[in-house]
C-alpha cells in the first residue's frame, strides 16, 4: 500500500488491525458464550440463514471500518473532531443495545451477551482510534 499521505496509511493500518481484533475477540466471546449455553445459534438462524460466526465477524468488522473513516474525517476537518467522534460512538453504541432485543424469541441473557459484543466494538474503536490520534504522529498535529 503506497500512499502520498503517510498519516492516512498509518491510520488505515490501525483501523484494519482494530477491525481484526474486534472480530477475533467477538468470535472467541461468541464461541465461549455458546459453549456455556448463553447464546443459541438457532435464534441467529431465524434472522440470518448464514453461519452465525459470519454475522459476528461482519457485525464486528463493518462498524469498525466505518468508524475509522468517520474518525479520520472528523479529526482531519474539525477542531473538536476526536470529541465528536467519541460522543458519536458512545451514542450509536448505546442505541445499538436495542438491536439484540428485536430478535424474535431471544432470551434476556442472550441479548445481554450480544450487547457485550457491541461493547467490545465500541471500546476497541474508542481505545485504538483515540490513542492513534493522541499520538500526534498519525495526524501530524
Amino acid at each position: 500500500m503506497t500512499s502520498k499521505n503517510p498519516a492516512l496509511q498509518k491510520f488505515a493500518q490501525i483501523v484494519f488491525k482494530t477491525a481484526l481484533y474486534s472480530a477475533l475477540v467477538n468470535v472467541l466471546l461468541f464461541i465461549s458464550l455458546q459453549q456455556l449455553g448463553v447464546i443459541h445459534a438457532a435464534i441467529f438462524m431465524q434472522a440470518d440463514p448464514t453461519h452465525p460466526l459470519v454475522a459476528v465477524i461482519l457485525s464486528s468488522v463493518l462498524p469498525t471500518l466505518v468508524g475509522g473513516i468517520f474518525c479520520w474525517l472528523l479529526v482531519k476537518y474539525l477542531k473538536n473532531g476526536l470529541t465528536i467522534f467519541s460522543v458519536s460512538v458512545m451514542l450509536l453504541g448505546f442505541l445499538s443495545f436495542a438491536a439484540p432485543f428485536s430478535l424474535p424469541g431471544i432470551p434476556i441473557g442472550m441479548a445481554l451477551a450480544l450487547n457485550l459484543m457491541h461493547v467490545v466494538v465500541m471500546y476497541n474503536m474508542l481505545f485504538f482510534y483515540r490513542r492513534a490520534v493522541k499520538k500526534t504522529v498519525v495526524f501530524g498535529l
